[in-house]
């Protein structure tokens, strides 16, 4: 069971600074591999230290920059425990965004016993940068960073049948997608089992089809990373690849926006009737912004409820 009380933990905090401490103290901390690119540290004041090491997950990657993830680790890690992962993927379009960009989470996550992991992916488009990456190049290379990570999180004390996903606004369709269309994880050897539950953080993009020819604000951002011929929109779409016995792993949902409450409703709908394990969570009273940047905040409900899904589904 993980510390699902996370919004108690500042009533052990002290007790736990002594703990780490004396296990310092008596030399029984562990050292975490050498990462290809850094490895920084950085100590957080009233929390537990974390370590973060950045890895390229395509060897033969012409753009590791796009290509790598940033692993946060404690310090001190416990002895002959493998810690439960989440892999964080980031919103902004398909086009901006970069997986540096995790406010409150990996000490959030690090506090409550799991290994973070944020992963960057190639971007459409965007004068911000040279790519001009097009679906399905962003979610192969999801799948590509969770095939990674499955292979290698044991090197950091993760579990790599413990692994979940978290993504927001695009990146919540791309976690999607991949936790869906079994394609993707298929190519690296790996079936959708190897996800223990999704959480999808305010999209309306479940189904481009819909966005594509109903919703004019969403028609350009769909058109800058997806072909739009129906049948490239239809096979881009999770909604499209919901089915039973499928191995489908436990969603959790939410939303902020009227948009993205139909798309979010719809989706959990086809989920539960398919007999996949989904939760929906109303997150209105905050943007889309907030919804994402205050997860890891104490006392934040959306917070307490993604500890409670991931007990829930590791239990």
């Amino acid at each position: 069971m993980i510390n699902s009380t996370f919004h108690l933990q500042k009533i052990v905090k002290s007790s736990l600074r002594f703990a780490v401490g004396l296990v310092v103290f008596l030399g029984l901390s562990c050292t975490l591999p050498e990462s290809n690119i850094k490895a920084i540290s950085m100590n957080f004041a009233e929390a537990n230290l974390i370590d973060i090491a950045t890895e390229v997950y395509l060897s033969n990657s012409q753009i590791p920059e796009f290509q790598s993830l940033d692993i946060y680790t404690p310090r001190v890690r416990p002895v002959n425990t493998a810690l439960p992962v989440v892999i964080y993927v980031h919103g902004g379009g398909f086009r901006r965004g970069d997986k540096s960009r995790v406010q409150n989470k990996p000490q959030a996550f690090i506090d409550a016993g799991f290994i973070f992991v944020s992963t960057n992916y190639r971007l459409s488009p965007d004068p911000s940068h040279s790519l001009t990456a097009r679906h399905p190049d962003h979610v192969e290379d999801i799948a590509a960073a969770i095939a990674w990570v499955h292979s290698n999180i044991a090197n950091w004390g993760g579990d790599p049948n413990k692994i979940f996903l978290m993504g927001h606004s695009s990146g919540a369709m791309l976690v999607a997608l991949v936790s869906t269309d079994e394609q993707y994880l298929d190519r690296h050897g790996l079936s959708l089992d190897a996800i223990g539950g999704t959480i999808a953080v305010d999209t309306a993009l479940f189904d481009l089809v819909d966005q594509y020819n109903n919703s004019p604000g969403q028609r350009g951002l769909i058109a800058n990373a997806f072909k739009t011929d129906t049948e490239s929109l239809v096979s881009a779409s999770p909604v499209n690849h919901i089915g039973s016995n499928k191995g489908i792993p436990p969603f959790l949902l939410t939303y902020t926006r009227p948009a993205s409450k139909r798309a979010n409703e719809k989706l959990y709908e086809m989920l539960i009737d398919a007999g996949v394990s989904a939760r929906i969570f109303d997150s209105s009273q905050a943007s889309h912004e907030s919804v994402n940047n205050n997860i890891g905040l104490p006392n934040d409900e959306f917070t307490i409820e993604i500890f409670d899904f991931i007990d829930q589904s590791l239990n």
